[in-house]
């Protein structure tokens, strides 16, 4: 009987974030390449993908979660004779007993900023860490992430460092009819762009604060959620703004809407203070879109020279960067060309069949 792997598939909700798209590309890719793979997810075992999301499974709350962890995903595995689980992401690891076990660590949030990550912080410092000593690998989205891993967990564990893709069927430069109709729907026109949650580490006031100093006067579109949780920074940002009718929040905005909004943009600034990848900055390049990005983090390693690299913490730098784009328009032709060039050296593919190896090693 070839190697079977059971995939622990509870981040697989019906409101995609990051880590749902990683387990979901690379999960499907790993069922195809090794027969007999599942992934166990809400009581089911899934053999075939056929889209994501599939059928509108709202998130499960912590104790479902935990359960699914600690024994559904174990039991699914004894019961479908898997000889490994693989755990995509760092919230959805749990004991595997006997069997083999590879966990993706895809950030340490948590760690860094733990005053507003109070029931992670908890599982970060006392329940991972102990379920990654028991791992056979520990997989790493960046050389950045393994750092990290290696300086706040004592794990005498393999690290391997495999980067995230990103859809080039759908990250790709939309055509111009369909941006302009996805920006009359919404009521733009030329809009600097910010995409992702509002957690305070991704400092999103300094960048509203920075959009003001340029003078810039078209708007910025800052599109993620959290903004209730985070209202008050953000309020105050807003409120100091030399046009606050500059800044529009889009909140949550449809996967299927994502590339346009991307493709309309004339930059991407994502000024974060830090992640373990920075999946943003790379499908904005897919789209052919300029990026000012942070120096922080694993950014860096993800953009390389295709974007300007500001200081997240100077809201100079950040103004500074976002007047030269908007004033030169040969500096964002150039940008976009080196981005899209960039991005092509990221793909799921890929990520997958270095995971698909990875995996069958651990099983030799």
């Amino acid at each position: 009987m070839g190697a079977r792997v059971a995939i622990n598939g509870t981040s697989l909700t019906s409101r995609p974030s990051g880590l749902a798209v990683y387990t979901y590309e690379v999960a499907r890719r790993i069922v195809s390449a090794m027969p007999g793979s599942f992934v166990w997810r809400h009581g089911r075992r899934i053999s075939q993908f056929q889209h994501y999301p599939a059928d509108g499974v709202d998130e499960p709350g912590i104790k479902a979660r935990l359960w699914a962890d600690f024994v559904g995903v174990p039991r699914a595995a004894r019961q479908g004779s898997a000889n490994l689980v693989f755990s995509p992401t760092q919230i959805d690891a749990g004991w595997c007993g006997s069997i083999p076990h590879v966990v993706t660590v895809h950030d340490l949030t948590p760690l860094l900023f733990p005053e507003y990550h109070r029931r992670q912080k908890v599982w970060f410092r006392h329940v991972l860490p102990a379920i990654l000593r028991r791992s056979d690998r520990i997989i790493v989205p960046s050389h950045s992430t393994g750092r990290d891993v290696q300086e706040y967990f004592d794990v005498d564990v393999p690290i391997a460092v495999i980067p995230n893709g990103v859809d080039h069927c759908r990250f790709r430069p939309a055509a111009l009819q369909q941006v302009e109709a996805f920006k009359t729907h919404h009521g733009l026109d030329e809009y600097l762009l910010y995409v992702g949650n509002l957690f305070p580490h991704k400092n999103v006031p300094r960048l509203i604060r920075a959009h003001s100093r340029s003078r810039i006067d078209i708007p910025l579109v800052v599109a993620g959620q959290g903004r209730e949780r985070f209202r008050a920074d953000l309020e105050s940002a807003v409120r100091d703004h030399w046009r606050r009718d500059l800044v529009r929040f889009l909140d949550y905005v449809r996967a299927d809407e994502i590339p346009l909004l991307y493709s309309g943009a004339m930059a991407l600034v994502f000024p974060s203070l830090y992640e373990g990848f920075g999946l943003p900055a790379l499908e904005a390049m897919a789209c052919g879109v300029p990026v000012v990005a942070s120096t922080m983090g694993s950014i860096p390693e993800v953009v390389g020279s295709a974007a300007i690299l500001v200081q997240p913490n100077s809201i100079d730098d950040m103004a500074t960067a976002m007047r030269i784009l908007y004033e030169d328009a040969e500096k964002r032709r150039d940008l976009a060309r080196r981005g899209l060039a960039r991005a092509k050296e990221f793909t799921w593919q890929r990520c997958a069949e270095r995971t698909v190896r990875l995996l069958q090693d651990v099983l030799e």
